[in-house]
């Protein structure tokens, strides 16, 4: 019997830890995509050249965010 409760203990420590790593996931991703937000955000007196790099760099931090956020939510509403 005290078998079956280590093992558990075990599942839902684990349990935990990758709701923990989903969760920190998400709020890393949604920092990721305010970055790119705050990247594509160019001022109409920037240069030029500044300006492509600036807006391709924010859209693929926001595609990269949104694939991180994703991942999460997808699984969760999954779960059930």
């Amino acid at each position: 019997m005290a078998n079956a409760l280590d093992d558990l203990d075990r599942a839902a420590a684990a349990w935990r830890s990758r709701r923990r790593r989903q969760r920190r996931r998400v709020w890393v991703g949604l920092a990721v995509m305010a970055l790119g937000y705050l990247l594509v955000a160019v001022a109409p007196d920037a240069a030029t050249e500044w300006v492509m790099i600036r807006v391709f760099a924010g859209f693929a931090a926001l595609l990269g965010g949104a694939a991180l956020v994703v991942g999460p939510l997808i699984e969760w509403a999954l779960e059930g």
